[in-house]
């Protein structure tokens, strides 16, 4: 679908506010070409209806003078019917990818407002054992995944979520990153990526059966007397049958029928096997070629983007938009089969034996490449969801991610917080042997630090820019303690549960050296002497395992191990200020241990009498 460009003006380069303005400026010039479209639409059914009265009329005229102007009106009215016709389908698609472009754009829009868009949430993809993707809300509801989330294919999400797993390599990630700024400015080309695919119609298991249909062994390719077959016998048939019909008693022509209706019914199951693997996926591979062919009609620069462009070309020169579209061809033409008067085809022109090798003479040709195709497709899907981000957040910045190094955070704060004033704090830490102990009281922000720094770690590791001024780091490999819960199915406890997941980063940092743990409150299912001594004997194991990562605790005897480790565990902590009965919090890590709690004044507050205490005494 091409569309007029000539006026659109191109998106700001920075600020979220001027650019929702700008976006909403955009909706509403959609809106209004959306409109003018729906009117010469309504326009044109009109005048096909007038037309074809008016046609009507005119033939019957025209038929009172002669035959020939009679067969002239009838050949005018088609004519002009098919002209509005064809024109009311181009107005309607038109208007179609101009309502989808506005849906596309509203999300943004709704994202820049603090909404999370009614998109997949990637919940298919959680997995509570995994080393953080559960404590850090990579997935489900409310999560990162959903509100990066633009992919429109099955590929795509996928390897979005993949990369949401497990880091790159700093060269990947490079790549991604410079593919990603390419994009980013490229607003109209992404748009209309977005707004050509249809994810509804990207259904896990129609793909799924399209592709065991690829691997699966011909079943009619092969076969040269079907192949010879289906040319042979229909023209025979039709000439057997003429003659019964013109020498013969018609009875005779069950007997001209039985040879086809034998062909056929011997080989019906192995073509319903194929058809079975085949019919639902038009749409599907339609959407596909739609999308390729947005890619293959671009250039690009970056390094990742070319390789992508580069593994749509097919052999023979074929390129892969056309190879899919005749693809979806053949499996429609197909699909005819389901009409109730197919067996007339089938009987007079062996209908399904033609197309059936059609499929197969496809997928001898490109059984090696659809998957590499949609692989790339995922590829650029995926890309376009990195660029998007870039595009949205212009205060968020590319990180500088290395094989080792110390990490830098500089003014980090956590993307899914979408308060104007999100307060940021700094990190630096060594490459290795250094634990952070965070002390602070409740609600003062222990947890959220942890969180802010391990989904920007998350998100950097898979390609995307991260919210900081700016931000230096080693590929780490995250692990995490922050949720436990317990296990009905496997009879564990929340406590029994924190246990295996410490004992997985333990491992993690003992046996490779790329390991960063965050930990918040552990072991506390426990009594505080087992945990104060648990605790300071997991953080000595961490540190004896050269460790490196951050742990949160009310445990301000843990504070004691900054002295006792000679400084490789540090101190630092969140504060809360009362003032005239109210709790005051700034929500800024600073150097030392917590001087203040507020478990107390919070009880208060919510009407717990304290003085309770001195009663039972007295």
């Amino acid at each position: 679908m091409k569309h007029n460009r000539k006026h659109e003006s191109l998106p700001p380069r920075s600020g979220k506010a001027s650019l929702r303005q700008w976006l909403t400026i955009e909706t509403g010039k959609l809106n209004q070409e959306i409109t003018r479209l729906g009117k010469l639409e309504n326009m044109v059914s009109w005048g096909r209806l007038i037309s074809f009265i008016l046609g009507v009329i005119l033939i019957f005229t025209l038929f009172s003078f002669n035959f020939a102007a009679g067969a002239s009106g009838i050949i005018l009215v088609a004519v002009v019917f098919l002209f509005l016709i064809t024109r009311h389908l181009k107005l309607t698609r038109e208007r179609h990818f101009l309502a989808k472009r506005r849906d596309v754009i509203q999300v943004d829009i709704d994202c820049l407002d603090g909404h999370f868009p009614k998109t997949s949430d990637g919940i298919q993809y959680l997995d509570e054992s995994h080393p953080y993707t559960d404590d850090l809300d990579i997935f489900g509801n409310r999560s990162l995944f959903q509100y990066m989330n633009r992919t429109r294919t099955r590929k795509g999400a996928d390897k979005l979520a993949q990369a949401l797993q497990e880091p790159a390599t700093p060269e990947m990630i490079r790549l991604r990153q410079d593919a990603a700024k390419e994009l980013g400015p490229q607003w109209n080309y992404r748009v209309d990526f977005l707004a050509k695919s249809d994810p509804e119609q990207d259904d896990t298991a129609d793909f799924r059966t399209i592709e065991s249909w690829v691997q699966s062994p011909n079943q009619f390719l092969h076969k040269s007397w079907i192949q010879w077959g289906r040319y042979i016998v229909p023209p025979v048939t039709i000439i057997l049958l003429g003659i019964v019909i013109a020498f013969y008693p018609l009875s005779l022509i069950i007997f001209v029928l039985l040879i086809p209706g034998f062909i056929l019914n011997q080989h019906t199951n192995a073509v319903t096997q194929i058809h079975k693997q085949t019919e639902r996926a038009v749409l599907l591979l339609r959407n596909y070629a739609d999308l390729i062919r947005h890619i293959e009609a671009h250039a690009f620069n970056s390094t990742l983007l070319q390789e992508v462009r580069a593994r749509f070309a097919g052999d023979g020169g074929i390129p892969a938009s056309v190879a899919i579209k005749k693809l979806s061809y053949l499996i429609r033409q197909l699909n005819v089969r389901l009409n109730p008067f197919s067996f007339i085809l089938n009987l007079f022109g062996f209908w399904d034996f033609h197309w059936v090798i059609g499929l197969e003479k496809w997928k001898e040709e490109n059984r090696a490449q659809l998957p590499e195709w949609i692989e790339a497709l995922g590829e650029m899907d995926f890309l376009i969801t990195l660029a998007n981000a870039s595009f949205l957040h212009p205060e968020w910045n590319w990180p500088l991610v290395e094989v080792a190094g110390p990490i830098e955070m500089k003014q980090v704060g956590h993307p899914l917080i979408f308060q104007k004033s999100v307060v940021r704090n700094d990190l630096e830490m060594p490459e290795q042997r250094q634990i952070r102990l965070i002390t602070g009281s409740n609600m003062s922000g222990k947890s959220t630090f942890l969180r802010t720094v391990g989904i920007n770690l998350v998100m950097a590791y898979a390609g995307f820019p991260v919210f900081a001024d700016a931000c230096r780091l080693p590929v780490k490999h995250v692990f995490t303690s922050m949720r436990t819960k317990d296990n009905l199915q496997e009879s564990t406890s929340s406590f029994y549960a924190e246990l295996k997941r410490l004992r997985a980063a333990l491992i993690a940092v003992q046996h490779q050296d790329n390991a960063f743990f965050l930990l918040d409150e552990i072991l506390k299912g426990t009594n505080s002497i087992d945990r104060h001594t648990g605790s300071k004997a997991l953080i000595l194991q961490l540190l004896d395992a050269d460790g490196i990562g951050l742990i949160a605790t009310h445990d301000l005897d843990l504070a004691a191990l900054e002295q006792e480790t000679g400084g490789k565990m540090e101190n630092w902590s969140f504060d809360v200020e009362i003032r005239d009965g109210k709790l005051l919090f700034d929500y800024t890590i600073r150097r030392g241990a917590c001087s203040s709690f507020n478990a107390t004044h919070l009880m208060q507050q919510m009407g717990f009498d304290l003085n309770y205490l001195k009663k039972y005494k007295a």
